[in-house]
This record gives structure tokens, C-alpha cells and sequence, in this order.
């Protein structure tokens, strides 16, 4: 089963880079990772690209909050279970 982990994020950029050090050192093998940088102003986008160059970047801006965040990653998710996604 393949699955799709969505972290909203916004001006949380150290505590980001250690989220996704914990999310890509699992040894499951079928998933991917989405970042929805919910409009940050602390080199969010830069770190994760830099650093994280296999996980799916999106910037969203204005800032609108996590759930618009999440709602954002869960539209682009590759992930088999569909029950999550909002239409």
C-alpha cells in the first residue's frame, strides 16, 4: 500500500528539518512525503529543498492556517486511501 504523509508547516523551520529527518529514515518503502509551507517568512522552502531534495515541496500563500494546509497536501496526495480526500 502506498502512502502519503502530509505536514503542514509555517515559520517552523528547525523543528521541520527534524520531522522530516524522522519521516524519511523509516524503512517503510512505499510512500511519499508532501510539505505545504503554509506562506513562511524563515527559509522554510530553502532548507527543505536543499536538505530534503526527495520530499514533494508546496508553498501556499497568503497564510491560511493549517487546515487549509493540510487540505492542500491531501488534494495533491498519491496515497491509496481516498477516504481522506476532500472534494
Amino acid at each position: 500500500m502506498h502512502i502519503s504523509v502530509v505536514v503542514p508547516t509555517h515559520n517552523r523551520k528547525d523543528l521541520l528539518r527534524r520531522c522530516l529527518e524522522a519521516v524519511v529514515s523509516q524503512d517503510y518503502p512505499n510512500y511519499d512525503v508532501i510539505v505545504v509551507d503554509d506562506g513562511s517568512t524563515d527559509g522554510t522552502g530553502e532548507m527543505v529543498q536543499r536538505e530534503f531534495p526527495q520530499v514533494r515541496y508546496i508553498r501556499q500563500e497568503p497564510n491560511r492556517g493549517p487546515a487549509a494546509a493540510r487540505n492542500r497536501g491531501i488534494e495533491v496526495a498519491r496515497g491509496e486511501d481516498r477516504r481522506l480526500h476532500r472534494r
